[in-house]
């Protein structure tokens, strides 16, 4: 099949893997070693991503220089002002409207055809499908996921060897690459501890080689070295940015709760502290005494819940199908089916009398009683007469609107 957005139901990360299967992958590679999947199909992902979409994104994003790099091994990365020119508004002098800064596709392109890659950083805030896919995949795994594309003319190299410290899973578009992968020699690197070419360059050992070829997958855990070129040929291709919750994120929300609860954990260190000969024996031993509260079982959920808050912080929230659900829903009738999107990440806070429906950049609080409304959609398509039985008589209405405004649902005409 070929990988576009997957449909409703489907693995959406599986499709990217494919045909490894997402359990397999987990249980094999995730966060352990590098997984090409060499498909020999290089149509398998052009209804992802292509050319035309560096074109549209250069024009979309045009007022984000940020998001845009132009960068070549060994050379000084272009500069904003190189990359950009001013752009004045008709009649500025009388309206007394200042110049803006715009990305310029001209000179991206003489900087392309000189040699140097164009990474477009959160790919995905031009380009909706991309979005789509990352929530689809946030809802599936509870990862956040953002997306990166890097466009890459024949026979140069963008990065020198580097390592990430997020995972990436590479989907080859167009053209080659051939990439050397190495060993770690940071396993799992915080984002503290970034790969040094003087410190690490001497600790590399053999590279495994791999050609990378449209319509092909490779995974790399963070803390892999690697460094890829391109063949006679240009070559595009888009990463996925893997950032799940780890360990050391639950114990940063737990040490924050623990801190709001205890006001030992909140005072200030001594006078002399960095002089005092018994003081780290001293702080271990009431460290000691505070931690196992702190991180006791029923602690847990609740920290886990504010580091999860963080994803949904960081997420887009879609607009593919908005007006039409609600065009949809202002003639809504009993027989009127209604189902929920899978992608757009969500997920409920129980607070007593109330709901918080936790979402992107947002939390939206409804009745306690709306947890019945869920429980069905959940379960899978419902009528609308089939909501309102489960809920008290009169809400159906303002459930399904709420839904519908914030981009949940999805209602058949």
């Amino acid at each position: 099949m070929n990988a576009s957005v997957p449909e409703a139901g489907d693995d959406a990360f599986g499709s990217l893997i494919a045909p490894i299967l997402t359990a397999t992958f987990f249980e094999r590679y995730f966060e352990r070693d590098v997984l090409h999947v060499a498909r020999g199909d290089a149509a398998y992902f052009a209804g992802l991503y292509g050319v035309a979409c560096v074109e549209d994104a250069l024009v979309l994003g045009a007022n984000d220089p940020d998001h845009f790099a132009l960068i070549k091994r060994d050379a000084t990365a272009v500069t904003r002002e190189n990359m950009t020119s001013e752009r004045s508004v008709v009649r500025s002098r009388s309206a007394h409207q200042a110049s803006r800064s715009l990305v310029d596709p001209r000179s991206v392109l003489a900087a392309f055809a000189e040699g140097r890659t164009l990474n477009i950083k959160d790919a995905s805030a031009y380009h909706p499908p991309l979005a789509q896919l990352c929530n689809r995949i946030q809802v599936q795994l509870g990862f956040y996921i953002q997306t990166n594309v890097y466009f890459t003319p024949a026979a140069t190299q963008g990065f020198g060897i580097h390592y990430d410290t997020h995972d990436t899973l590479i989907a080859q578009i167009e053209g080659e690459k051939n990439w050397q992968v190495y060993d770690p020699v940071v396993s799992l690197p915080l984002e503290t501890q970034r790969f040094c070419k003087s410190v690490h360059d001497g600790k590399l050992g053999t590279p495994r080689t791999i050609r990378l070829e449209a319509g092909d997958s490779l995974y790399i855990p963070h803390g892999f070295p690697h460094e890829a070129m391109t063949t006679e040929h240009r070559s595009l291709h888009v990463t996925f940015a893997i950032s799940p919750l780890r360990v050391v994120d639950l114990l940063d929300s737990l040490m924050q709760l623990a801190a709001r609860g205890d006001v030992e954990l909140r005072r200030a260190l001594l006078p002399g502290w960095h002089r005092d000969p018994t003081f780290a024996a001293r702080l271990s031993a009431r460290l000691a005494e505070l931690m196992p509260r702190a991180i006791a079982p029923d602690r847990i959920p609740l920290a886990a819940e504010f580091a999860f808050n963080e994803v949904f912080a960081a997420t887009r929230p879609p607009a593919a199908g908005a007006f039409k659900a609600l065009a949809a829903f202002e003639t809504m009738r009993s027989c009127t089916r209604i189902r929920l999107r899978d992608d757009t990440p969500f997920h409920l806070r129980d607070r007593g009398d109330r709901l918080d429906i936790v979402l992107a950049a947002k939390v939206v609080s409804v009745p306690a009683t709306a947890l019945a409304g869920f429980a069905r959609l959940q379960a899978g398509t419902a009528t609308f007469a089939e909501i309102e039985a489960v809920l008290p008589a009169g809400t159906g209405t303002t459930f399904v609107r709420t839904l519908v405004v914030e981009g949940l649902i999805l209602v058949d005409e």
